[in-house]
């Protein structure tokens, strides 16, 4: 357990995967909204299967059960664990594939007259394969719900939600609320956020619980600060 190797690679997670035995396992989460573009957890003739937010209609996306929760509130946050033996079993006759799924794009490109083009509406077509879809090839298979806070600022877009914007600020709250829980204070702003940029590298810590041994180590943070731990 003092491998810092096997506490990024979270000791509960792999545990949870080793003691049922599973073929492959996945992180998830409860959904911000109904049409969050994240895969979609669900059952498939009794095995874990993910559904991708671009496959789900709308109608689907939004139904609920009986008790108000979404039918496909569980989230996929793309973080998966495979057993060895399961890549070799997928692999054993040479010619495994995972299907293709159609995505549509805005792709950006050279017209005829060499000018280029950034479309404004989708104009292409992707093919893309996703590894959740080995999911249901595996006979068991644990889903661990997590923290959103701690394990997943998804960037996706140039301006609003899921964008660059948003993804620091998550990282600089959960820095703050690391050092908070060691007893080192950043400076917070009227409205709880912290009023500093921060950021803590793998080799200064990969937990909050590593944080106290060295907080002596910090100095004093104010207003404004850039602070870069390593």
């Amino acid at each position: 357990m003092d491998n810092p190797l096997v506490r990024l690679f979270d000791p509960l997670f792999i545990g949870l995967h080793a003691l049922d035995e599973a073929g492959m396992s996945s992180k998830a989460l409860i959904k911000a909204h109904p049409t969050e573009k994240v895969g979609n957890f669900c059952l498939v003739d009794g095995r874990v299967a993910v559904i991708e937010y671009s496959d789900l209609d709308e109608d689907q996306a939004y139904r609920k059960n009986p008790d108000g929760s979404l039918v496909f509130e569980l989230g996929s946050i793309a973080i998966h664990i495979l057993s060895v033996w399961f890549v070799e079993k997928l692999n054993a006759s040479g010619d495994f594939a995972l299907p293709l799924h159609r995505a549509v794009k805005k792709i950006p490109h050279i017209d005829l007259s060499g000018n280029h083009i950034q479309p404004d509406k989708p104009n292409g077509v992707k093919l893309e394969t996703f590894v959740f879809d080995a999911l249901p090839m595996s006979e068991k298979s644990v889903i661990l719900q997590t923290i959103r806070s701690e394990e997943f600022a998804p960037l996706k877009n140039a301006v609003g939600d899921d964008s660059a914007e948003v993804t620091v600020r998550m990282m600089i709250e959960r820095a703050a609320n690391w050092l908070r829980s060691a007893g080192v204070q950043a400076p917070r702003r009227s409205d709880g956020r912290a009023d500093c940029r921060l950021e803590i590298a793998p080799s200064f810590a990969l937990s909050a619980e590593d944080i106290g041994p060295k907080a002596g180590q910090i100095a004093p943070i104010k207003p404004g600060d850039a602070v870069y731990l390593e």
